[in-house]
């Protein structure tokens, strides 16, 4: 009867107070990072976290303290998470923008860090880290500078009123997060989408009842990567695909003509297609290329291939440039974010 005891005790333990022992912690101070972006960055979900069977987001409160992995100096800080968010969203997203695009911005900073906290992957022992490639772009407000004025001669604000803009929209939305069927949301954004936002499902495979694709016009406007055209010789652009295919069997003389069977997406990205003898995605050819997005188009020009791509970024959830157009036409933040994110609705963790 005693070991029946110690046994229940322990598992009880596990269930119960480990978690709790792994989200909470004490007070914490921050670090430092350049203050030089121009555009927003994407949040990059290669470490797609699997929260089915975690408790409701009631389970937590909005105090939380994180421990942070700062990949520049290999060490750990603590920050509160609604000052972690702040420091977030003026590395995400330009300060100038709306305050209700730098709201929904705020919200989804929130809810992508809120899951990563109920469900931690494996990476720097379940820690949040500083790595926009990994989790989420980080600058500590300490060392934010001004900015000067974009080429379409805006954007140019202090430090200070960047600093408070950014708090406002943090505070204004403190402890809301987007839930789909009462759990927290994998809330991925990127920098503008050409247009149109894409399936999830045609990016990693892996489908989401929220993140579909979905209009997000005006982009255009702002000062973004919206479209851009890089023109390759035949010579370096077969070059370029020798070093990840060797086996390619294409001529400078035939090579527009084998750019063929080209499968797109509603939105207008390349899933596959094929060159000469060899099948990629259009994710492997934005890698070998370096260009900003897969929704791509190809022209000869004498002894060049030119590309043209539409959008920067993935394209899932919520374009960033999308949100401040829909911002200047008057929409409130919930709006923008149950634009983008199908299905949803907003909950406060507090």
């Amino acid at each position: 009867m005693k070991k029946i005891l110690i046994y229940v005790s322990a598992v009880c333990f596990c269930i119960f107070f480990i978690p709790m022992i792994i989200v909470l912690g004490g007070a914490g101070s921050s670090f430092l990072i350049n203050d030089n972006s121009v555009l927003p960055t994407e949040n990059n979900p290669q470490n797609s976290i699997n929260i089915e069977e975690t408790p409701p987001a009631e389970i937590l409160q909005e105090d939380i303290v994180l421990d942070i992995y700062n990949k520049d100096t290999k060490s750990i800080f603590q920050m509160n998470l609604e000052e972690y968010i702040a420091c977030v969203v003026i590395a995400e997203m330009p300060a100038y923008f709306e305050i209700e695009a730098l709201k929904a911005q705020s919200v989804a900073a929130r809810t992508y860090t809120y899951r990563k906290v109920l469900a931690p992957d494996d990476d720097h022992e379940g820690m949040l880290c500083t790595e926009s490639a990994h989790c989420q772009a980080f600058r500590d407000l300490k060392n934010v500078t001004e900015s000067t004025p974009n080429r379409l001669g805006v954007g140019a604000m202090s430090a200070q009123e960047r600093i408070a803009k950014v708090k406002q929209a943090v505070e204004d939305t403190k402890g809301i997060i987007i839930c789909h069927d009462g759990m927290p949301i994998e809330a991925l954004y990127h920098s503008c989408s050409g247009g149109m936002t894409e399936d999830a499902e045609n990016v990693w495979g892996n489908e989401k009842a929220y993140l579909k694709a979905v209009e997000s016009h005006g982009e255009e406007a702002g000062d973004t990567k919206y479209k851009q055209t890089i023109s390759f010789s035949k010579t370096d652009f077969i070059k370029k695909m020798k070093a990840e295919y060797s086996e390619i069997m294409v001529s400078e003389e035939q090579l527009f003509s084998s750019i063929k069977n080209v499968r797109r997406s509603e939105s207008g990205r390349v899933l596959t297609l094929t060159i000469g003898n060899i099948e990629l995605t259009g994710k492997e050819l934005r890698t070998i290329f370096k260009i900003n997005s897969t929704n791509i188009q190809f022209k000869e020009n004498k002894e060049n291939i030119e590309i043209t791509t539409l959008g920067y970024g993935h394209g899932v959830g919520m374009s960033q440039f999308g949100a401040d157009a829909r911002a200047k036409e008057g929409k409130a933040f919930q709006e923008i974010l149950k634009h983008y994110y199908t299905g949803v609705e907003l909950q406060n963790i507090g």
